[in-house]
C-alpha cells in the first residue's frame, strides 16, 4: 500500500510539474501578443500627442485670425457678387488698363465713379478675376477689403490692413509665421494694452506681400470712411509705393472726391467707372429672358422685347434708395431716422406689378434701381392727367403723373431734405471747418441729400410753386438765417466752385473759405435769393 500511494505521489508531482511547464509555456507564448499590445498602446498614444499637437497648433492660428480679422470682408463680397449679372464689367477686367495691371509688377490702378456707378460690384468683378488667373499659381494671392459707411469699424486703417494681413496669411506658412511673431509681440500678457499700428501693420504686410511672386490688394469705398478719407489713402499709398519689392499690384475703387484725387493723381493710373450700354444692355437681356420663361412676362408680339430693351436700357434711372428716403418724410416731420425709412418689399408690395426693380448689374454699384414694368404703365399714367371726369374709374385720376408735376414734387423734397431739423445750431468749437465739415459728411450719407442740395435752386425757376412748396421756401431762406440755411449754402457754393473741381486746388482751403464767406453776417438769405430771381421768398 506504501508502494501504492509512493506510486501516485509520484505521479501527481508529474502530473503538476507538467501543468506548470504548460502554464509557463503560455505565458511566454504570451509576451509576444503583450508587446504586441504595449506596441499598440504606444502608437495610439503618439498619435494622440500628434492630435493635441495639430489642435494646439490650429487653436494659435485661430487666435491670431480672430485677433487681426475682426472685420471680415467676404460678407460684403458675398453680397456685391450676387449683385452683379455674369458678363457684365468685362469691358474692365477684359480692357488693357486691368490687363496692364495685373501683369505688370508693382502696377496701382485708381477706379472712379459717381454713387450707383457699380464700383463695388466692378471691386467683386477684378477681385474674381485675379482669383481665375492666379489659379494654377500657388506663388501669387490676393487679398481685398470693402469699406462701408454702415461699419465704422471697416473705416479704420488699422482694420483694414489686418484683415489684409490675415487673409494673405492664409495663404502662405512663412506668411502665417511673420504674422505670429508679431501676434505673440502684441498679446504675449506683457503688456495687456497692446494694440496694433498702422505703421507697424503696413511694415508686416510689407514683409508678408514678399512672402509670394505677386500680391494683388484690391481695397474698395474709401470714400466711405468719413473723416479717415485722407489717412486711410495715404496709408496704402505709401504701402504700394515701399521700395524693395515689386510684389504688390495695388488697385482702389471710390468715388471721384478731390481729397482723394490731390493724393493719388501722380502715382495711380485713372479709369473711371460709369454704366456701360454693353452691361445695361445684357442686365436687361437676362432679366426679360428669365420673366418670359418663368411666365411673369407674356409678349405677344416678341418684337415688343427689343422695344422694351431699347426703352428700359435709354431709362434706367431713378436709384432706389433715393426713392425710399424721399417717400419716408411724413407730411409735418422735422427729423428724418433710420428705423423710418420705407423697406423696399413694402414700397414694392404698394407698387405691385406696375414698378420693377434690378437687383444686379455693374451699373448699379450695389444701389437698386426702380423703373416702370412697361412703358405703356407711364404712358397709362400719363394720360389719367388729360381724361375727362367721366372716365370709367375717375378715382384713378388721382395716380395721374406728369413732367411737371413731377418737377413740383420733386423740389417739394428736397425743401424738405434741407429744412429738416436735425441740427439746432453748430456745436462750439474753434475749428468751424472741421465741424462743419464733418456735419456735411453726416448728411451726404443720405441718398437723398445731394440731389437736393445741388437742383434745388434750378428747380425753383420751373416749378409752380404751391403753397406748401414756398411755405418750405421761406423757412429754407428766413431772415434769421437758420443752420440749415448755412449748411446748405456751404455745400451748394463749395459743390459749384470753379476750383473745387481743380487738380491743384485744396479741397479744405477752399471750403475754409466758403464757410467763412456764407457765415459772414454781411451775407444773409434775402443775398442768396435775389442772386437765384426768388420773389416767392421774399
Amino acid at each position: 500500500m506504501i508502494q501504492d500511494v509512493q506510486r501516485y505521489n509520484q505521479i501527481i508531482h508529474t502530473a503538476l510539474a507538467a501543468d506548470s511547464l504548460a502554464m509557463l509555456k503560455h505565458c511566454l507564448s504570451r509576451q509576444d501578443e503583450i508587446k504586441n499590445g504595449l506596441d499598440k498602446i504606444s502608437l495610439t498614444a503618439e498619435r494622440i500627442l500628434d492630435i493635441q499637437v495639430k489642435i494646439s497648433h490650429d487653436a494659435k492660428r485661430n487666435q491670431v485670425l480672430r485677433d487681426f480679422g475682426r472685420v471680415n470682408p467676404r460678407g460684403e463680397y458675398e453680397t456685391n457678387r450676387k449683385l452683379r449679372q455674369g458678363l457684365t464689367g468685362l469691358w474692365l477686367t477684359q480692357g488693357p488698363d486691368f490687363d496692364f495691371w495685373y501683369s505688370t509688377p508693382g502696377s496701382r490702378l485708381w477706379c472712379s465713379g459717381i454713387p450707383g456707378a457699380g464700383k463695388s460690384v466692378l471691386a467683386v468683378a477684378m477681385i474674381e478675376e485675379c482669383l481665375q488667373r492666379n489659379a494654377q499659381d500657388t506663388r501669387k494671392a490676393v487679398a481685398y477689403f470693402f469699406c462701408t459707411y454702415k461699419n465704422e469699424s471697416s473705416q479704420h486703417s488699422t482694420t483694414i490692413l489686418s484683415s489684409l494681413c490675415m487673409q494673405l496669411e492664409m495663404q502662405s506658412e512663412s506668411a502665417f509665421q511673420i504674422l505670429q511673431e508679431y501676434h505673440d509681440q502684441l498679446f504675449s500678457g506683457r503688456d495687456l494694452s497692446a494694440r496694433p499700428t498702422a505703421e507697424t501693420l503696413a511694415q508686416k504686410l510689407h514683409l508678408i506681400c514678399a512672402c509670394f511672386t505677386r500680391t494683388y490688394i484690391i481695397v474698395d469705398g474709401l470714400d466711405e470712411c468719413d473723416h479717415r478719407v485722407a489717412a486711410n489713402v495715404e496709408c496704402l499709398a505709401k504701402l504700394s509705393l515701399l521700395q524693395g519689392y515689386d510684389v504688390i499690384n495695388m488697385a482702389l475703387s471710390s468715388r471721384d472726391e478731390i481729397i482723394i484725387r490731390q493724393r493719388l493723381k501722380n502715382d495711380f493710373p485713372h479709369v473711371e467707372i460709369k454704366a456701360h450700354t454693353e452691361d445695361l444692355q445684357l442686365y436687361v437681356a437676362s432679366e426679360l429672358s428669365e420673366r418670359i420663361a418663368s411666365k411673369q412676362l407674356r409678349l405677344r408680339d416678341q418684337s415688343l422685347k427689343d422695344l422694351i430693351m431699347t426703352r428700359l436700357v435709354g431709362g434706367a434711372k431713378g436709384i432706389f434708395e433715393e426713392i425710399c428716403e424721399a417717400i419716408s418724410l411724413e407730411e409735418d416731420a422735422t427729423t428724418l431716422e433710420d428705423d423710418e425709412i420705407v423697406e423696399e418689399e413694402e414700397l414694392l408690395r404698394w407698387c405691385s406689378s406696375l414698378v420693377r426693380v434690378s437687383k444686379s448689374g455693374s451699373f448699379n454699384g450695389g444701389k437698386t434701381r426702380i423703373q416702370f414694368a412697361h412703358f405703356t404703365v407711364k404712358e397709362y399714367l400719363h394720360s389719367l392727367k388729360t381724361r375727362n371726369s367721366n372716365h370709367e374709374y375717375p378715382q384713378l385720376k388721382e395716380y395721374a403723373v406728369s413732367h411737371e408735376d413731377g418737377i413740383d414734387f420733386f423740389y417739394f423734397l428736397c425743401l424738405r431734405f434741407l429744412t429738416m431739423e436735425d441740427i439746432e445750431r453748430f456745436p462750439p468749437t474753434r475749428d468751424t471747418t472741421r465741424a462743419i465739415s464733418c456735419i456735411l459728411a453726416q448728411r451726404r450719407r443720405r441718398t437723398f441729400y445731394e440731389p437736393s442740395v445741388l437742383t434745388w435752386v434750378a428747380y425753383a425757376t420751373t416749378s409752380k410753386m404751391v403753397d406748401r412748396t414756398r411755405k418750405l421756401l421761406r423757412k429754407l431762406l428766413h431772415p434769421s438765417k437758420t443752420p440749415a440755411f448755412c449748411l446748405g449754402a456751404i455745400d451748394f457754393i463749395f459743390c459749384h466752385h470753379p476750383s473745387s473741381i481743380e487738380a491743384s486746388s485744396e479741397p479744405i482751403k477752399i471750403l475754409s473759405q466758403v464757410i467763412a464767406a456764407v457765415l459772414r453776417p454781411e451775407f444773409t438769405p434775402l443775398h442768396m435769393a435775389a442772386a437765384f430771381s426768388m420773389p416767392d421768398a421774399c
